[in-house]
């Protein structure tokens, strides 16, 4: 340890080395569990598809944000590395799940059919790489472009094969649109047996015409 006068004589030579300054980057808690303060920043601290992961913020208010923000976005599922999955894998998780979009349900020769109809024209088409965040309308005007093309189909399609071929995709992006805006809703309460019992028999789909 320098004594004070080798400690100046240090200084004047300019040898002497810079004082240590405190660690500003070490994470001290925060009474909100996840947040920490680290210097004048905020960092958030979660999990997502089994890794953790960390956002910084400016304020505490935008913390809380981010925080709130992230848990919801894993409770619903979305938060996992979505620019990743692409139409092909989300595609045949969806097909499993669907249910329909009005109370008479969805009927299972009706999945079986959109499965046979995606294979045969969505899935054909678009490339297994393409990931779903890189979906825009002008890939569905150029898939419709592509089923009427005759030269590329070796033969001609009709209006309404075309339109069916449509089908399925679109319920499967509409599917996919809701999901990320819709917040996670609780869980309803059982529905009564009598209740249960007076909705009517799913029906076909009849947009389909295979």
């Amino acid at each position: 340890m320098h004594d004070q006068p080798t400690r100046q004589l240090e200084i004047a030579r300019g040898t002497a080395s810079a004082p240590k300054k405190r660690d500003d980057r070490k994470l001290k808690k925060t009474a909100v569990p996840g947040i920490y303060k680290r210097g004048k920043a905020y960092v958030v601290i979660y999990r997502a598809d089994g890794k953790q992961r960390k956002e910084t913020a400016p304020t505490m208010e935008a913390a809380r944000r981010i925080k709130r923000s992230r848990e919801t976005d894993s409770d619903r599922g979305e938060f996992q590395e979505q620019s990743r999955e692409t139409l092909h894998a989300y595609a045949a998780e969806w097909i499993k799940r669907y249910h329909g979009n009005g109370r008479r349900g969805f009927r299972e020769g009706s999945r079986k059919e959109y499965w046979r109809l995606l294979n045969k024209f969505a899935l054909k088409y678009f490339k297994p790489s393409l990931r779903m965040t890189d979906i825009t309308p002008r890939h569905l005007a150029e898939f419709v472009g592509w089923l009427a093309d005759d030269e590329k189909q070796g033969k001609h399609l009709s209006d309404k094969t075309i339109g069916n071929a449509t089908i399925p995709v679109r319920a499967l992006l509409s599917t996919a649109v809701r999901a990320a805006q819709q917040p996670r809703l609780r869980p309803r309460a059982p529905t009564p047996r009598r209740q249960r019992d007076r909705r009517r028999r799913p029906r076909r789909d009849p947009r389909l015409h295979p």
